[in-house]
């Protein structure tokens, strides 16, 4: 609380103020959270919303400026006692105190019994904790942190917040149906996705109030998160049904993919497992010792997979990853005919590699690659490399990877009769002439 601020206010108590001057000290005492302040309020402004909308009043809503600052129930209590009335929305935030608060504060001012008041903040939590999570517009309550920024102190306090909500639920024996359960699922996203919050996931599951529904859910979270300790208290307490359902893949961490593969959610050379194990190969980091992972995984079925364009699928995936390294070629495609594969155009993944990155042009050749291939246009890996390269082709890049293939390759003329050397020229010409 800014005191200084508060007791300029508070010595206006009494006297005759603006409109203006007054709704500016009734904002200062919901942003202060000053109770006496707000009981203080002598304006003459409309205390209902539509009222306060037909006279067109510049400033926002009081009760609505007081869910925008994620205020203390106290304030909303305080605002509903000098004739403020309950927005249609935004709803109460699970911010705004306890959970029994908040409750007593909904049965109050919307006049709604007990239960009605809990499902309604579980609704309003869940989807409160999702957005500010996301870092969204919405502000963290001034009372934790002043400068409003994400960051460890607040979850922590989150962290204490959904431990006393979850017992909280627990006491009032909320039934787990399914919107329950997807409420509860979207809460519990929260608590996946940050280590920092694996306290409240641990007293949350240890309450058993997420069915086989949200488990399964919750885990699918934890894996695409890379959180490999929520992954391990749910797959603890997951039945086999809720991992059945289960197609997320994690995004770095390739331990929970493992475990995946050896707990069976995922079973080797199935379209499930291949698909997983193609996204761990666009995300494979070569500073990282993966080659043994890669490995295990590896299912022998996996090197005849084709993707949409008709390209060898993993290396088409392996090609477009800068991190992937060219030594792990052999694993991905262990035959010179897995390793020559055409796709729709006649063109095999020497010459992704030679739009890229030419200088792996001389490996993947060790690997097996066939230099003398041609696409449907005639086109030798030559062709290609000048011609739609990735990056501008000098001279010093046309003289090193000539030196690396055959020297016949040079005069390969393609469909429209020209040889490589012809396409560099016409590339010289074009570049000198933008000069």
């Amino acid at each position: 609380m800014n005191r200084e601020i508060s007791n300029y206010y508070r010595a206006l108590t009494g006297k005759e103020l603006s409109e203006e001057l007054a709704l500016e000290a009734l904002y200062a005492a919901i942003r202060n959270e000053d109770i006496p302040l707000i009981r203080a309020y002598r304006g003459n402004a409309p205390t209902d919303e539509d009222e306060w909308e037909k006279k067109k009043c510049e400033d926002m809503y009081p009760m609505r400026f007081a869910f925008r600052e994620m205020a203390h129930v106290s304030v909303l209590e305080a605002l509903l006692d000098i004739g403020f009335t309950l927005p249609s929305g935004p709803d109460v935030t699970p911010f705004s105190g306890t959970p029994e608060e908040i409750t007593t504060f909904l049965m109050r001012a919307k006049g709604i019994g007990r239960k009605e008041a809990v499902s309604y903040l579980l609704f309003s939590s869940s989807y409160y904790l999702d957005v500010l999570h996301k870092d969204s517009y919405f502000q963290i309550p001034f009372r934790l942190n002043p400068d409003d920024v994400y960051e460890p102190g607040f979850i922590s306090y989150l962290n204490s917040w959904i431990i006393d909500f979850a017992l909280f639920l627990k006491k009032e024996g909320i039934e787990r149906g399914r919107q329950e359960a997807f409420n509860l699922g979207q809460i519990c996203r929260v608590l996946v996705e940050d280590d920092e919050l694996f306290e409240a996931l641990q007293v949350c599951m240890s309450l058993g109030i997420f069915d086989e529904y949200a488990k399964g859910w919750m885990m699918s979270r934890a894996i695409c998160h890379d959180n490999e300790k929520a992954f391990d208290l749910l797959l603890s307490r997951a039945s086999d049904d809720s991992l059945c359902d289960i197609n997320s893949y994690p995004r770095k961490n390739m331990r929970i993919l493992e475990k995946m593969f050896s707990h069976e959610i995922l079973i080797p050379g199935t379209d499930q497992a291949f698909e997983a194990f193609e996204h761990f190969i666009y995300r494979f980091n070569s500073e990282y010792d993966n080659t043994e992972i890669l490995k295990r995984l590896m299912h022998s079925s996996y090197a005849k997979r084709r993707n949409d364009s008709g390209n060898p699928a993993l290396l088409d995936a392996a090609v477009c990853n800068d991190n992937f390294t060219i030594d792990c070629y052999p694993i991905l495609a262990p035959t010179r005919e897995d390793i020559n594969a055409r796709n729709s155009k006649g063109r095999t993944v020497l010459y992704y590699i030679a739009k890229r990155y030419p200088c792996r042009i001389e490996d993947l050749m060790n690997a097996g690659a066939d230099p003398y291939d041609v696409d449907e246009n005639g086109n030798t890996v030559l062709h290609i490399m000048i011609a739609e390269g990735k990056y501008d082709v000098t001279i010093d890049d046309f003289k090193d990877v000539a030196k690396i293939l055959p020297e016949d390759i040079l005069q390969k003329r393609n469909n429209e009769g020209k040889t490589p050397i012809d396409l560099f020229a016409e590339l010289l010409t074009k570049t000198n002439g933008a000069e």
